[in-house]
């Protein structure tokens, strides 16, 4: 059996040969097909998701045209209105608030009363000072006087000491000698002497008695105060010689000079602008400034014609024409405004500004001759004949303070017991002299006797011993001086306390430093008000005067714009409390420092927008309107215009790229997709939103700009 299908087999194969080959072929083909089928699909589909990728890129940019505009450079914040000059008025004294005689909003000028504080203590301390340098100035007059009595005193009885021991030397001579006529002469002379010296003691006897009166006393206080101040001042002008002009003097000297250096140097520039005139590329500016107003006028003309029109058909209100005529009247005074400002450039400097100008730079060429020549004195220093001149009158300052002290001292000191005695014993002693000259003159006539000569030697022997005791009384003076010298400290002390004293008092009485407006009032009466004075504190501010006459707006400028600020440039002023009007003002201060706001700073911040850790600077616009309307504390948007440029290429800043310190802008984007194609381009002036192409770029180009995310699906696998 197995043989027989060995041998059938291939007799079968060979019968079925042509069916199996069919469909093994059709098989081929259907794989075939499929595999064309799916090989094409593929390649199909990765065109397909290519062209969609490329269609998605160039839908991704936004294509516009560089065009010609007007770029300006323009720094917009806003702020809050503020006096240019304002003042805290804070109290100097520890005292209970007694009454405020000015409210918020009140007008005041510079010295009215704005308050009073209770004087009833201060006035106290007043009179106890007072009484402090009436008891040292009668200290100092009791001490001066003494020591004046003791000088004198013992001047006098040394001076009558030594002529008692020469008299007494001389009648012992003559009693020893015996006596010729003109002896006799000599002795009948030292009689009489001896009567007026009797007689001078007399005198000065009763005088201490007596005593000086207080007019006298007075009058020589004043005296020694005159002879001090006038040793002050000589001394002051000596040691301001023997020092000579000090580096800081020269310095000063030589700025003074630079200044007015510059002032010339600036009249002159000020005075050559005046002479050449205008200059054309200004007058051009002026008119197309007036050209721009124009167009503006008539768009306005324009739009409030169709405002009227829609009103009368129903479509428009009447707030809109309002808004429309009142644009239309802002650009007809705009056009004015340009008008005059292009006629003004049109006829030039007038010939009394000219002369003016000369007359400025005549005065600034005098104070740059006289800062030369004070420069040239301060660098040359004193003479030696100066200094010598002034020693000479501190010198003759001195000896005459000396001498009025001196005399001031004996008149303050008044007369005490022991020199009253001292004086009768002086008188006794003139007495005693007296009676030894006629003695001698008696002798003198009669011719020598034993127990004369004797008398004469025992008279001697008196004289010496009354010298020897005058001047041990040079020692006493001296122990007097010190006691004027602290008698006068203690008076100075007592004077300063109530010179204090007396200017809290006056204190007590607050006026207004300023003139201007009460702007806010800080106590009410009852209040107790602590002293300014002190150097524990300040002072407890009563009120705020500002001066309104001049407004300024105070803002916070960003530091990237701060430095395209300057001072003088005008600026755009918009109150949210005045609506509609748009007031002029200047760049009037930059701070020279920044102002960073710290996390805490920016969190309790009232005044406008802050953020933390942005550097500011502050910047002060003075509003050039005197309207009354404009208030302090008002808010206030605050535009100014650092610079422009006209008609010139300009993108948007969002066009922008960088890399590696080049800038560029995307132009187009290749038909097959890829990267966009770039464009080196160098800036000029940077707008808000717009900037100036230099280079790289001409009106009427293409440029690409991102817009905003999209999102495109593409299937699987894309």
């Amino acid at each position: 059996m197995d043989d027989m299908n060995q041998a059938n087999g291939p007799r079968l194969r060979a019968q079925e040969r042509p069916e199996v080959v069919k469909r093994r072929r059709r098989r081929r083909i259907t794989w075939a097909v499929v595999i064309v089928v799916v090989i094409g699909g593929g390649v199909w589909w990765t065109m397909q998701k290519r062209a969609l990728r490329a269609l998605a890129e160039q839908q991704q940019w936004e294509e516009r045209v560089v065009e010609l505009a007007d770029v300006e450079v323009v720094v917009s914040e806003r702020g809050i209105v503020e006096p240019l000059s304002q003042v805290i008025v804070k109290s100097q004294v520890a005292a209970e608030v007694r009454e405020i005689l000015v409210e918020e909003g009140d007008e005041v000028t510079e010295g009215d009363v704005i308050a009073h504080l209770d004087e009833s203590r201060v006035q106290q301390d007043v009179d106890n000072r007072a009484a402090q340098v009436d008891s040292a100035l009668a200290g100092v007059e009791r001490a001066s006087l003494v020591l004046s009595q003791t000088r004198d005193v013992s001047q006098a009885q040394l001076t009558s000491a030594r002529a008692a021991v020469q008299s007494a030397e001389a009648a012992l001579s003559l009693s020893i000698e015996g006596q010729r006529p003109e002896e006799i002469v000599q002795a009948e002379q030292r009689v009489a002497q001896r009567e007026a010296d009797l007689r001078a003691a007399e005198a000065q006897l009763e005088e201490l008695r007596r005593g000086f009166r207080p007019q006298e006393i007075a009058e020589q206080e004043m005296a020694v105060a005159q002879a001090a101040s006038q040793l002050s001042q000589a001394r002051e002008s000596l040691t301001a010689l023997q020092q000579g002009n000090r580096p800081q003097e020269i310095e000063q000297a030589r700025a003074r000079l630079r200044q007015a250096e510059m002032s010339q140097a600036a009249a002159q520039a000020s005075l050559r602008k005046l002479r050449a005139g205008n200059r054309p590329q200004e007058i051009a500016q002026a008119r197309a400034e007036l050209s721009s107003a124009t167009a503006q006028l008539d768009e306005a003309e324009a739009t409030l014609s169709r405002q009227v029109e829609l009103k009368d058909a129903g479509y428009a209100s009447a707030q809109a024409v309002d808004t429309a005529r009142a644009s239309y009247l802002a650009a007809r005074a705009q056009v004015e405004s340009r008008r005059q400002a292009l006629d003004l450039l049109q006829e030039g400097s007038r010939s009394e500004d000219i002369a003016a100008a000369e007359a400025d730079l005549a005065r600034a060429e005098a104070s740059t001759e006289a800062a030369q020549e004070e420069l040239e004195l301060l660098e040359a220093g004193p003479r030696a004949e100066d200094i010598e001149q002034q020693r000479q009158a501190v010198r003759a300052a001195e000896a005459t303070l000396a001498s009025q002290e001196a005399r001031l001292s004996m008149m303050v000191e008044g007369t005490r017991e022991e020199q009253i005695r001292q004086q009768e014993q002086a008188v006794r002693r003139s007495e005693a002299a007296l009676q030894e000259a006629e003695a001698g003159l008696r002798v003198a006539r009669l011719g020598s006797r034993e127990q004369e000569i004797t008398q004469a030697a025992s008279s001697l022997t008196d004289a010496e011993a009354g010298l020897d005791q005058a001047e041990a009384g040079k020692l006493d003076a001296a122990v007097r001086a010190q006691d004027i010298v602290d008698a006068r400290a203690q008076l100075q002390s007592a004077r300063t306390q109530l010179l204090r004293a007396q200017e809290d008092l006056q204190d007590c009485t607050v006026r207004a430093p300023m003139g201007g407006i009460v702007l806010s009032r800080h106590v009410e009466p009852g209040e107790l008000a602590a002293s300014g004075t002190t150097g524990l504190g300040e002072g407890t501010p009563l009120v705020t005067v500002g001066d309104t006459s001049r407004l300024v707006v105070k803002l916070q400028v960003h530091e990237v714009d701060v430095v395209n600020l300057r001072t003088g440039l005008a600026a755009e002023i918009r109150f949210d409390a005045i609506q509609g009007e748009v007031f002029d003002g200047t760049v009037l201060e930059i701070a020279p420092q920044s102002t960073a706001v710290s996390q805490e700073q920016a969190a309790g911040r009232t005044e406008g927008p802050a953020q933390a850790g942005v550097v500011t600077f502050e910047v002060k616009i003075v509003v050039d309107s005197g309207d009354g309307r404009i208030r302090p504390g008002m808010s206030a948007g605050v535009k100014v215009i650092c610079d422009s440029v006209s008609d010139v290429p300009t993108v948007t800043l969002a066009a922008l790229h960088s890399e590696d310190d080049q800038t560029y802008v995307l132009t187009s984007i290749p038909p097959e997709g890829g990267e966009p194609v770039r464009q080196e381009v160098e800036l000029g002036m940077r707008g808000a939103s717009i900037v100036e192409i230099e280079s790289g770029l001409q009106a009427g180009d293409t440029y690409l700009i991102k817009k905003p995310e999209t999102t495109f699906e593409f299937g699987p696998g894309g």
